[in-house]
């Protein structure tokens, strides 16, 4: 364990040499420009490689900590366990709040690496400024690092959360994190370029750096909204909840920025806008590690972590970056060229504008609606808006992104005629009437919907168009209609699947067929699995087709609370979504005879008047053991006695110590028994097994559950992956300019 804390430690003093390095050679090149600067700048380079190593060397350490089950480190107790497959001991790594910190700082390592080969005149004072922010996280490591031992060395650790025992909760973060560090180039970029005075090269620079973050934020985030549609069971993919909007707030000032630059590149203008928005992008990707990770937000998001005492750290990192950035631009105002925007007529410089507005605002509102928890403490008890604030205030953003969308396929960088525009614009025109009518015949109401609906089929339309024109002279031309038409396919999947979508909660009955919405469904009990994420088996007919669907509700105890997962047929037009929502009657399981019973309950079971009075706990730390019973009092034909059948946990392992029953046999153990077969905390309740009493007819089991069909789900799937698709490629062709441009 001092071996990770060391290898931080150095890994600190590292990066530290080479920001002093690279500070040399900025301060002599301003100095005396065109001198060679090649020893100073070399050292620097060896002082980054140096600490990339040991921040490796600690991420491999922690690694095998994890997949050597050293229990007696604190972070490998709390996130993992023995029974944890390889891909999710691999995702321990990020799993907590310190392992994401050191994993961060190694995706800067990464980054910075491939950025340095390439990084030309703005080398010394961008990697300066890289080193600054990796200091910053190593220093944090420091504070609160993955490598702090226990005072005693349990047998087993505490597990990973159950739900997050997802493969795409393997992706997701890694993905997002990588997005996180790329912001830190464009930033170091800008604070180079304002520093050297150098107001032209940057943006060719900045603009591949800006879609790669803009690329994996946006592919984390889907991957994460797809996690949530498909494990959580609340039947959606977004909850607007702060954690994940300050995410999308952070990636929404990306795409500003992207848009922004391409202004920049082509006609000059908005030159300090994207020094501002470089600025501000790093800074909000700090405040989502601040809402994410302080825990301030623990009472308002299912997603926050645990305070860790580093709130004033990441207060000051955010307040120094935002600060230094925008008083560094503040200084350098009057020397950055300025070049008028045109805002007469309409080009696509103007649509570029308008599209950077747009998201702009979006992020803004979004960021007002996130805050509000902290905002609203600073004038007494803290309140979060409602869900419906970001729907109301988004969906007029969104139909003035989709017009936008729409419009700038028809537009070229020079003002034209509106008739020859017009003309261009026909064909969506046409498909967005027709659709509107389609969708208005099939009862969609509600203007602004509808109004949303038309934007989105004519910017899918035109985006189309523009596309099929431009695939004859290579791919580097269709880069920004595929993007736009993955946006455009998103949006009219959002709007379709939300506002046909039917939902209907039913009380299965065990055994018992059940008819709705066009489906045939038989409950036919319980479900076990292999990995304890036990479910429950239906039959599902859909025509002539039959097949089964297990959603999944289970106790986990290791969290002691029950879980639930969803279960999900998709579909080409739509998706059956079987949401589980509470056993009401645990009925009868095959082979014995079972009983649910609260505390202080009384029941009549197989002749016997039955109460459920007290537990009884033992601790036994020095064995590792753990029992627990159930003291009942039965009573039958005059007679009464008590019982106490138990469960004794010993690490993972569980003994059940059944109870005999007097008089049903020669000895107690050769009769009849009673079990505790299990324990509910959360309703306070137990379920008893019984052996050895013959067969009791029950009532069979009924169970509730929420069904929902949600059309085109499909649609917004295939627009999300067009739209990283075509980002993709977008970054591919800056990169290639820049490595043409030499």
């Amino acid at each position: 364990m001092k071996f990770g804390i060391l290898t931080v430690y150095a890994a600190l003093a590292a990066t530290v040499w080479s920001a002093w390095y690279y500070y040399q050679a900025g301060r002599d090149e301003l100095r005396n420009p065109g001198e060679n600067l090649g020893g100073f700048l070399k050292k620097g380079r060896v002082g980054f490689h140096i600490m990339s190593l040991l921040v490796g060397l600690a991420s491999i350490y922690l690694w095998y900590l994890i997949f050597s089950h050293s229990f007696q480190v604190d972070y490998v107790y709390r996130y993992t366990s023995l029974d944890l497959g390889p891909g999710y001991l691999l995702s321990a790594f990020w799993a907590g709040q310190e392992g994401s910190f050191l994993f961060w700082a190694l995706m800067i390592s990464v980054v910075g690496l491939l950025y340095v080969r390439r990084a030309g005149t703005l080398e010394a004072w961008s990697m300066f400024v890289l080193n600054l922010v990796q200091a910053a996280f190593l220093l944090l490591l420091i504070k609160a690092g993955p490598f702090s031992l226990r005072e005693a060395v349990p047998r087993d650790g505490a597990g990973l959360n159950p739900l997050l025992q997802n493969p795409w909760m393997v992706i997701h973060p890694p993905v997002l994190f990588l997005g996180y560090a790329a912001t830190a180039v464009p930033f170091a970029i800008a604070m180079a370029a304002l520093i050297k005075r150098s107001f032209s090269h940057w943006v060719a620079m900045a603009l591949p750096w800006v879609l790669f973050a803009s690329v994996t934020m946006g592919a984390g985030i889907i991957i994460g909204g797809y996690w949530a549609y498909k494990v959580l069971g609340w039947g959606g993919y977004w909850g607007w909840d702060p954690v994940e909007n300050s995410s999308l707030i952070a990636w929404l000032s990306v795409l500003a920025l992207f848009h922004g630059l391409l202004v920049t590149r082509y006609k000059g203008g908005l030159q300090k806008s994207n020094f501002a928005l470089a600025v501000i992008s790093f800074v909000l990707v700090l405040y989502a590690t601040f809402l994410t990770r302080s825990g301030v937000l623990a009472d308002f998001s299912v997603h926050s972590f645990q305070d860790l005492g580093i709130n004033g750290f990441l207060t000051l990192y955010q307040l120094a970056a935002l600060f230094f950035g925008l008083g560094l631009l503040y200084v350098r105002k009057n020397e950055i060229p300025f070049v008028r925007v045109r805002l007469s007529g309409l080009n696509r410089e103007n649509i570029l504008l308008a599209s950077m507005l747009i998201l702009i605002a979006s992020a803004f509102f979004i960021l007002m609606g996130t805050s509000s928890p902290l905002l609203t403490a600073l004038f007494g008890k803290p309140a979060q808006v409602d869900i419906s604030f970001y729907n109301r205030v988004n969906l007029p953003i969104a139909i003035l992104l989709s017009l936008a969308l729409g419009l700038a396929p028809a537009l070229s960088w020079k003002d034209e005629p509106l008739e020859e525009i017009a003309g261009r614009l026909i064909p969506g025109a046409v498909a967005a009437m027709l659709a509107v009518a389609t969708a208005v015949y099939y009862g969609m109401n509600g203007g602004m919907l509808i109004l949303f609906l038309a934007v989105t089929v004519f910017a899918l339309v035109s985006n189309a168009q523009v596309l099929v024109k431009r695939m004859r002279l290579g791919w580097r031309s269709i880069t920004a209609p595929l993007a736009h038409m993955g946006v455009a396919l998103m949006f009219s999947g959002i709007i379709i699947s939300g506002v046909f979508e039917t939902s209907q909660r039913k009380v299965f009955i065990q055994n018992a067929p059940l008819n709705t919405m066009g489906y045939g469904f038989t409950f036919k009990g319980d479900y076990l699995s292999e990995d304890g994420k036990h479910g429950l088996l239906l039959e599902v007919r859909d025509g002539d087709e039959t097949y089964r669907a297990i959603p999944r509700l289970y106790m986990n105890k290791y969290f002691n609370s029950e879980m639930r997962e969803p279960w999900v047929d998709e579909g080409l037009l739509k998706d059956l979504y079987i949401s589980p929502l509470q056993v009401i009657d645990d009925g009868q399981a095959a082979g014995q005879n079972e009983l649910v019973i609260a505390k202080g309950e009384a029941k009549n079971y197989a002749g016997y008047n039955i109460v459920f009075s007290a537990f009884d706990l033992e601790e036994h730390q020095e064995r590792g053991e753990f029992r627990v019973a159930a003291v009942l009092k039965f009573e039958k034909d005059g007679h009464s006695f008590e019982r106490a059948p138990a469960l004794l946990l010993k690490g993972r392992e569980t003994v059940n110590q059944p109870a005999g029953l007097p008089g049903t046999g020669a000895d107690d153990k050769e009769g009849a028994r009673v079990i505790l077969a299990g324990i509910n905390a959360g309703q306070k309740n137990i379920k008893l097994a019984f052996e050895g009493l013959g067969t009791v007819e029950k009532a069979p089991q009924r169970v509730a559950m929420e069904i929902s069909t949600k059309p085109m789900m499909s649609i917004l799937w295939l627009g999300t992956i067009v739209l990283t698709l075509g980002s993709i490629m977008a970054m591919r062709r800056r990169g290639l300019e820049l490595k043409l441009k030499g």
